[in-house]
C-alpha cells in the first residue's frame, strides 16, 4: 500500500467523522493493539485531527505487544510530543498512571493463521486483556469518557441462512471446540465482560462487531 493512499485514506476518513471529534481536545486515548492493521489507521487518524481539526490536541497512548503487529514506514509517528508509542501486555494490569478519558480496544489476533498459531494468546488477549483494560477504565471513572471494545462478526459463527445478512439481534452458532473457537469464543465473552462492566460500574462501554 503506497503512502499516498494512506494519507488519503487516513484524510477520508478523519473527515468524514463529523462534529463530534471535537469531544477529543485535550483528552487521553489509549489504544492496544496500536501497532496493528486497525491501530495503525486509528493512530494516524487521531495524529490528522491534531494537525488539521481539532484547536487543542489529544494525547495518544498507544500499546501493542507486536506478536503479530509491525512497525511500517508509512505509519511512523516516532518524535510526535502528541503520541506514546510503547510495548505493553494488556494480559496483565498496566501500569498506566495518568488520567484517561477514552480506551479502545484493539489489541486481537484477527487472522485464522495467527489465532491458529497462537490459540490461548489469541483468548487471553481478548478475555484477559479486555478485563484489565476495564479494570484501567473503573481506575479512571472520574474522568472517562468512553469505553470501546473491538468485537467481531465471528460472533455470530456459522449463521443459519436464514440470518443472513446477520442482524445484531442474531445470537451467534458457534462452535466452542471448531477450528476458530477461540477467537470466537473469545470475542463473545469480551462483549459478555463489557457489558457486565457497563451495567455493574457505570462504564460507559460500547461494543463494535
Amino acid at each position: 500500500m503506497s503512502e499516498k493512499i494512506i494519507k488519503e485514506d487516513i484524510s477520508a476518513i478523519a473527515r468524514g467523522l463529523g462534529k463530534d471529534v471535537r469531544k477529543l481536545e485535550g483528552k487521553t486515548i489509549f489504544l492496544s493493539g496500536g501497532g496493528g492493521f486497525l491501530g495503525k489507521y486509528i493512530v494516524g487518524t487521531l495524529c490528522y485531527l491534531n494537525d488539521h481539526i481539532l484547536s487543542k490536541p489529544c494525547r495518544i497512548i498507544s500499546v501493542d505487544n507486536f506478536i503479530t503487529g509491525q512497525a511500517h514506514p508509512h505509519f511512523n509517528y516516532k518524535g510526535r510530543v502528541d503520541v506514546l508509542e510503547a510495548w505493553g501486555d494488556i494480559t496483565q494490569p498496566l501500569p498506566v498512571r495518568e488520567p484517561l478519558h477514552y480506551i479502545i480496544h484493539a489489541a486481537g489476533l484477527a487472522s485464522p493463521v495467527f489465532y491458529k498459531k497462537y490459540p490461548l494468546e489469541t483468548i487471553d488477549s481478548a478475555v484477559s486483556g479486555v478485563r484489565h483494560l476495564l479494570d484501567l477504565a473503573k481506575k479512571n471513572k472520574d474522568t472517562m469518557e468512553g469505553f470501546l471494545f473491538f468485537s467481531s462478526s465471528e460472533i455470530y459463527g456459522d449463521p443459519d441462512p436464514k440470518s443472513v445478512p446477520t442482524p445484531e439481534t442474531y445470537h451467534g452458532y458457534v462452535s466452542s471446540v471448531g477450528p476458530r473457537a477461540c477467537y470466537d469464543e473469545s470475542k463473545r465473552l469480551g462483549e459478555t465482560i463489557t457489558t457486565i462492566y457497563h451495567e455493574q460500574f457505570g462504564i460507559p462501554g460500547k461494543i463494535v462487531r
